[in-house]
């Protein structure tokens, strides 16, 4: 996306439209989707405002393609937390059996090997827990930025462009 913001942004404040619509379209990312949206109303705009609607519209489209599948990375997250719990309650269940069903001799051996079960599953849940929600941190912040871009970033691009409407006709017949 930095790649095409950094191309984009000299062909749209140069007014070069066909280009920067040309180069939007050969990419398929949230940015060339939100700035594909702009650029096409350009022509029949009247205000900035129909503009900024266009690229809303896009933040529609592109903000679910960001969000399709990190449900399914909170659930998994929490499946493995519940799991981890599960194996440490049975490992300390086995541990309270242990002591009250074994001779003194062998209760501390499995004590402890009850208690490492325990402990091993609450450490395999919290770290499958972990490792799951970290994508959905990040894509949480793919989304925050695609949406302070389009806000601070594309739009206030198209603010000069304001009433130039037949400079896009000229220069993109």
């Amino acid at each position: 996306n930095r790649r095409l913001w950094a191309e984009l942004a000299p062909l749209i404040q140069a007014g070069n439209f066909r280009k920067a619509m040309e180069v939007a379209e050969q990419q398929d990312t949230a940015l060339s989707t939100i700035m594909r949206y702009g650029m096409s109303r350009i022509s029949t705009a009247h205000r900035r405002e129909d503009i900024e609607k266009a690229m809303e519209e896009s933040l529609i489209e592109v903000i679910p393609r960001l969000e399709k599948r990190t449900h399914y990375l909170a659930t998994l997250a929490n499946i493995g937390m519940l799991m981890g719990l599960l194996g440490t309650v049975i490992g300390l269940i086995n541990a309270f059996a242990a002591v009250a069903a074994v001779n003194p001799a062998e209760k501390a051996a499995m004590l402890s090997a009850s208690i490492s079960v325990a402990m091993n599953n609450t450490a395999l849940g919290l770290g499958l827990a972990i490792t799951l929600l970290l994508p959905i941190v990040i894509l949480g912040g793919i989304e925050g930025a695609t949406r302070l871009f389009w806000r601070d970033g594309a739009l206030p691009l198209f603010t000069p462009l304001q009433g130039q409407e037949e400079r896009w006709l000229v220069t993109n017949p």
